[in-house]
């Protein structure tokens, strides 16, 4: 199988190119990533040269901006049967795409999604399942995050991601969440699985301003698919954990604002 990496980039040089020899020491090398660079400057472009003879890159130069645009904007040109989305600073361990090739070809399944974790300390972003977990509405938000996910498509148009959601857009995040419920809703099959590790840098923060936007998303997908009713009681759990968090002073001005954005989230999507 070939897959395609469709990897938008902006302010990111040395992380790209740590990204970019990890996929040098890929076992499974029948890939091609396709670059959406969204910067002023050239030096993108450089490093994409200087990996050239050694990973198949298509490279484009993009004047907008947006992670889910860009992904959209990568994905009329990727000729693969699997379809990726790393970020432009992470990393993946050598086996990321024997493993998933193998289990693409061994069970029925459309989604395949891994773990994740920061390189050094080993913390992890998200509370992931321990064992090979089918994907559901009920577990969807604990068993995949972007830079994990691989899909093998139906059509293309399945892909598409909606550009109101993730960084740089209205809602500034869970658009690969909104994609994965929306590829359940089409009877897309999902699998989780820790044996897949790719590594990100762990940058959860108290920064007000960034978990605002991140809230912000998970309250309008919330409000996409209020009619499930995993996704209506996941809304109801997420706000009332921040607002006993509000309650009990733990960091309440920051659970404050994250309350806010999923509730302004919410109302504010259509």
């Amino acid at each position: 199988m070939l897959f395609s990496l469709i990897l938008a980039t902006i302010n990111r040089t040395n992380e790209l190119e740590e990204l970019f020899h990890s996929l040098t020491k890929q076992d499974y090398n029948h890939f091609e990533v396709i670059v959406i660079d969204q910067n002023s400057h050239n030096s993108v472009e450089d490093i994409c040269n200087n990996f050239s003879t050694k990973i198949n890159i298509q490279y484009f130069k993009v004047k907008f901006r947006g992670l889910s645009k860009a992904r959209n904007f990568g994905l009329q040109f990727a000729s693969g049967n699997i379809i990726a989305f790393p970020d432009d600073d992470c990393v993946y361990s050598n086996d990321v795409l024997s493993i998933a090739n193998n289990l693409f070809l061994n069970i029925d399944i459309d989604i395949l999604t891994g773990d994740t974790s920061d390189y050094i300390s080993k913390k992890k972003y998200l509370k992931t399942e321990k064992l090979d977990t089918i994907i559901s509405f009920n577990n969807v938000f604990r068993s995949a995050i972007s830079y994990t996910i691989f899909i093998k498509y139906k059509q293309k148009y399945d892909l598409i991601f909606d550009e109101k959601l993730g960084v740089g857009a209205q809602f500034g995040s869970a658009e690969e969440t909104d994609l994965i419920i929306k590829l359940l809703k089409l009877n897309y099959n999902g699998f989780y699985t820790p044996r897949i590790m790719v590594f990100h840098p762990f940058s959860r923060t108290n920064n007000i301003d960034r978990n605002y936007n991140y809230a912000l998303g998970f309250g309008a997908v919330h409000k996409k698919h209020f009619d499930l009713f995993p996704i209506k009681l996941h809304y109801i759990i997420f706000a009332f954990i921040s607002f006993l968090k509000i309650i009990f002073f733990v960091n309440p001005k920051l659970n404050y604002n994250i309350l806010k954005a999923k509730i302004i989230g919410f109302l504010q999507y259509d």
